[in-house]
């Protein structure tokens, strides 16, 4: 399987749209980030939310 780009760039959240390029641009600024993706997941009270999958540079993530 061969994923090549997302269906769709814009995500929907309670009328307000949010461009998921937009979030992985943000994201990508973080010093230990070195890949993020942005996708938008089903939301029952606000139609979609924001879901971004990252990849760490080395080291673990303190929460």
């Amino acid at each position: 399987m061969t994923i090549s780009d997302r269906i769709k760039g814009i995500i929907v959240r309670g009328g307000e749209s949010i461009a998921s390029k937009e979030v992985e641009g943000i994201l990508a600024t973080h010093p230990r980030v070195c890949h993020a993706a942005v996708v938008a997941e089903s939301d029952p009270c606000h139609c979609e939310r924001v879901a971004a999958f990252v990849v760490l540079d080395g080291g673990t993530l303190e929460i």
